[in-house]
């Protein structure tokens, strides 16, 4: 499916503790046989493929233990605008793989653990729900001695999580914008306030009846457009 889907360039890297799953290693397929719990396994894997993996797809044993060292371990393996992913997430709330049963009513003990030591997470979803604070770590630049906070703060771009799969989009940061009327035109945060011209623009885009305005509460008055305004402009007055 994989290779059908991505072509014929397409290489897998499948790992897995059972050595009977040899047997489907093919010329554009190696099967890697190993712990995905264990530090030592993931060090020799990334010294012998140091060309990194555009996906990652973790849907190995679905401990906890290895859900968690595959994300330290594999997170900064995958490429810079690569996917990291996670499946069968719904074993965080099985005991028999590490999993804990959640209080789900008021009161109850769903909220996620928050540890600077994260070494001490215990369950995949609680890493998960953490990751919304990574994701926006940026904004107060203050990780402390959390890892993985240090490890996805200025590579991940963003989250998509479904039932018991979560997707770690890879990439820069995207560009704060200015939405006019489908168009978008972006701007970074500086102490000069708008130019007359680039007002009048924004109006007028506006005003053409699609449905878009530029935020300009007050935050939007501090902000002025980054170097490419020029291009975006040029593009809207067409």
């Amino acid at each position: 499916m994989w290779r059908w889907y991505f072509g014929e360039k397409f290489r897998y890297i499948g790992i897995d503790i059972n050595p009977a799953v040899q047997q489907f290693k093919a010329p554009w397929a190696t099967i890697l046989i190993g712990d995905s719990g264990d530090p030592e396994f993931w060090a020799k894997i990334r010294a012998d493929y140091p060309e990194r993996p555009d996906i990652f797809l973790d849907d190995g044993g679905h401990t906890m233990t290895q859900q968690l060292n595959a994300f330290k371990y594999a997170y900064d393996w995958v490429k810079d605008d690569g996917i990291y992913a996670c499946e069968d997430l719904h074993t965080s709330y099985m005991p028999s793989h590490g999993g804990k049963l959640y209080t789900l009513d008021e009161g109850g003990d769903h909220h996620p653990v928050q540890h600077k030591d994260t070494s001490k997470l215990v369950l995949m979803t609680d890493l998960i729900k953490n990751s919304v604070d990574y994701l926006h770590a940026q904004r107060n630049n203050n990780c402390g001695t959390n890892e993985v906070c240090k490890l996805t703060k200025d590579t991940l771009q963003s989250i998509s999580l479904s039932e018991s799969i979560v997707f770690y989009q890879k990439g820069p940061k995207s560009v704060l914008v200015c939405k006019t009327g489908g168009r978008s035109i972006p701007y970074a945060e500086t102490d000069t306030k708008y130019e007359d011209m680039f007002m009048d623009d924004m109006l007028a885009v506006a005003q053409e009846g699609t449905g878009g305005a530029c935020e300009t509460g007050n935050r939007a008055s501090m902000w002025k457009p980054r170097p490419g305004y020029e291009k975006m402009k040029s593009i809207i007055n067409r």
